[in-house]
């Protein structure tokens, strides 16, 4: 029974949410039993020890075990206010320190976190004046009177500045929990507009090989295509503001990124403004996250159009910079304008975030500029003269010669075979589906991830791949993967989301899972499976 106890109050102790008051109880179960065993303690110890026992623990942990944790905060403080009196009562030699523990105990900062925290905080006060005067005046302590009477003079300006700071927490609370909100919305929007752009762009790369590039319609398909493209860069940058990972790093050629960049951002500068690029090198490569490559790149460009006079050039140099020692060599990517430049005094300012020169702009483009650049271990560079325009320069790592794509595993699944087709989006399936058959596969759709256990119960000696959303209703697809791996422990997986799923703790350390990021092209699809290695019997 002893030992079940113990067992009981450790783990009371170790719970995040009652292991103060667990703490506060054994402290006041102490101060009782010795009351109860030392006569030192006064004649009034066995009364004293009752209050701590039967009304102060039993009432402290009610409370806290039946309201609300935000509704509670103000019971630790009380407490502490209650078994501190009673102490005093019992050594009145402790009054003046007592006193000064008392202080500190009205300003606790967690009463902060409850919405009446300015009358708790009065209320404290009025405890801890009015006890500790009684307890002066009946044990007859010398020199009680000023210390008292200093504390009823400053209290009402301690309780306003109380009052202030509880005020001020309840408005931070409030703003992160809007911004909270505000990158679930973010996140949320991204991945269903990933699933449509999908749908759109898939749709699109099909009809387009279907029809040829001679046919009339040809070049009005290729438009949508490139709409999406456009898009597409829009849902990243909401990822990103939400703070997931868009992607696992990877083997980029900048040349060609920047390349595609300029195109899709042609119709977004300002009119009047065109986009240029020199590349002085064919062979710039880098390895990360292609999304934020694009947003370091997108952000400069749109920082240089918004600075650049109508009819004016903005100009994207790439070029490799060869250095011996340990900081080479690197890939150097210019961004140059034609506006009025940026006065020396401020060049030092430009990277701060919400500090912007134009009279449009909130000022966060370079902010997060920087902060790509760093994370990817590299600098960020301003020259500037006034009335001659700007040149940001920016130098990334580059990536050894010898890091090499890989092509293709040995047995890829290149073409041929039955892939299972899982995702809760009717027009991602049809996309899917609609690739997988150009690129020679059979499909078979599932809705959810049950529906795919059956399927692949029903389909193991014949199915090749599986493609696999993870946000699914029900089950999600990481649970949907672990029990396709009971079926059939062998079959590639190829994991299709809009954000990075190795982020997730759940992520397989399994070579046969592969990752296609959305919205899916054609090429990218060939490219993923081309990089899975077929099942034995396959």
């Amino acid at each position: 029974m002893l030992y079940r106890t113990l067992a009981s109050g450790l783990r009371s102790f170790w719970d995040g949410r009652r292991s103060v008051l667990f703490f506060r109880n054994v402290t006041a179960v102490a101060i009782a039993v010795l009351a109860c065993v030392l006569p030192e303690f006064g004649p009034n110890r066995f009364w004293l020890a009752g209050i701590l026992l039967f009304v102060c623990v039993p009432a402290a942990t009610w409370i806290e075990r039946h309201v609300p944790v935000e509704e509670s905060a103000w019971v630790q403080p009380l407490f502490d206010l209650c078994a501190l009196l009673v102490l005093i009562h019992l050594v009145p030699s402790l009054w003046f320190p007592g006193l000064v523990i008392g202080l500190m105990v009205v300003q606790a900062p967690s009463v902060a976190e409850t919405r009446s925290s300015s009358a708790f905080y009065a209320l404290f006060a009025v405890i801890l004046t009015f006890g500790m005067t009684a307890a002066a005046l009946i044990h007859d302590v010398p020199g009680w009177e000023l210390p008292v009477l200093v504390m009823v003079v400053l209290y009402p300006s301690v309780i306003f500045y109380s009052y202030r700071q509880s005020k001020r927490a309840n408005e931070i609370r409030e703003r992160a929990g809007a911004l909270t909100g505000l990158h679930l919305v973010a996140g949320g929007v991204a991945h269903d507009f990933n699933n449509v752009l999908t749908g759109v762009m898939g749709q699109a790369e099909v009809a387009l090989l279907e029809i040829g590039g001679s046919h009339a319609a040809s070049g009005a398909v290729e438009e949508v295509i490139r709409g999406a493209e456009r898009a597409s860069l829009l849902a990243a940058r909401l990822l990103a503001f939400s703070g997931r990972d868009v992607a696992d790093e990877q083997l980029l050629d900048v040349k060609a990124e920047v390349e595609s960049l300029i195109g899709l951002m042609e119709t977004v500068v300002p009119k009047g403004v065109a986009l240029e690029l020199v590349a002085a090198t064919d062979d710039a490569r880098i390895r990360t996250q292609r999304v934020r490559l694009q947003q370091l790149v997108m952000n400069l460009i749109l920082n240089a159009s918004e600075a650049s006079p109508p009819r004016s050039r903005i100009r994207v140099e790439l070029e490799r910079i060869e250095s011996s020692g340990a900081d080479g060599p690197w890939v150097r990517l210019s961004v140059i304008d034609q506006g009025p430049g940026i006065p020396p005094e401020l060049q030092g300012r430009i990277f701060d975030p919400y500090f912007t020169l134009k009279e449009q702009g909130h000022g966060l483009g370079l902010a997060s500029a920087r902060t790509i650049v760093r994370d990817l271990d590299g600098r960020i560079e301003v020259e500037s003269v006034v009335g001659e325009g700007t040149r940001m320069v920016v130098y990334l790592p580059q990536a050894s010669s010898l890091e090499e794509p890989v092509e293709h595993a040995p047995g890829a699944l290149i073409g041929g075979g039955v892939a299972l087709v899982v995702d809760d989006e009717a027009e991602v399936r049809a996309a899917l589906s609609q690739m997988l058959r150009h690129l020679d596969h059979r499909v078979i759709e599932a809705a959810d991830g049950r529906k795919a256990v059956e399927r692949l119960r029903d389909h193991r000696g014949e199915v090749t791949v599986v493609l696999l959303d993870l946000r699914m209703p029900g089950m999600d697809g990481w649970q949907c993967l672990r029990e396709l791996r009971h079926i059939h422990a062998d079959v590639p997986v190829l994991v299709c989301s809009g954000h990075d799923p190795y982020a997730a703790d759940e992520r397989p350390d399994d070579e046969r899972v592969g990752f296609l990021l959305k919205p899916v092209r054609i090429a990218a699809l060939r490219e993923a499976l081309g990089r899975l290695p077929r099942a034995p019997g396959n």
